[in-house]
Formats: C-alpha cells, structure tokens, sequence
C-alpha cells in the first residue's frame, strides 16, 4: 500500500545511489496507482541501469497498455519481458490481450505461444487463447 514515507524512503535511497535499480523498480510499483506517468519513468531508469529484469518491461508492458493506451507498445515491452524469462505462465495471457487490441498481425502472437506451449499451459486462459488463434489460422 502506498504510504508517504515509503515514497520518501525510496527516493532517499535513489539519491544515495542513482544507480539503485531496485529503487527505482519498487518505486514505480508503489506509485503506479495513482501516479502511472511518474512509475513509468522510474521502471524506465530501472531498466535502463539493468535491462536484464524481467519484470521491468512487464510492469512497463502494463502501464502502455491501461494507462498510455498502446497496445503496440504493450506488445513490445511483454515480448522482452517474457524473451528474459519465458517461465510465466499469465504473462501469456496479458501478451495475447495486448495483441487483440492492437494492428498487430495475431500469427506472431500465435508464434510466441506455440513456442512456449509447455508454459502456456499452466494458465488457466492462455491454452484457451492458443486454440482460438488457431482456429482463425485454419478458418
């Protein structure tokens, strides 16, 4: 939950270290609610310190999508997410929402799914996702 002396905390420690890359990360999380504009910018500095933290691109991934309104650029964050680590399995489901909002072409979400079929699996909806998309390819 957010509180006034987690944001001070945080941005204390960003200050003691601007190269604080879970700083900046938690304080994205923590103001994303009310303040999306601002998390993003601070998961953007996390991931521009190490770009090698999967859930940075995700979190950015969300914040395209609910708060900025761009599917495609949702689409972009979530592919990078899930090529640094292909082991969750709802994050298929958040990648297949984006594409069905977007222009993109759904062969390519169709693609990133068949690849990682052992993982889209252990969702609840993204097998679901799997089949719809290839129905369309047959119909």
């Amino acid at each position: 939950p957010y509180r006034p002396e987690t944001e001070m905390v945080l941005k204390k420690a960003i200050e003691m270290n601007p190269q604080d890359v879970t700083g900046y990360y938690l304080l994205g999380n923590l103001l994303y609610d009310h303040r999306p504009g601002e998390a993003m910018e601070a998961w953007g500095k996390s991931g521009k310190i190490n770009s090698s933290i999967p859930m940075v691109p995700r979190n950015m991934a969300f914040g395209a999508f609910y708060s900025d309104k761009d599917p495609n650029k949702a689409i972009e964050f979530m592919t990078r997410a899930i090529s640094l680590d292909n082991s969750n399995p709802i994050w298929y489901s958040e990648l297949s929402k984006y594409y069905d909002e977007s222009d993109a072409d759904f062969k390519e979400n169709l693609a990133i799914l068949k690849k990682n079929l052992t993982v889209v699996k252990k969702d609840v909806n993204a097998p679901k996702i799997y089949v719809e998309l290839l129905n369309r390819v047959i119909i």
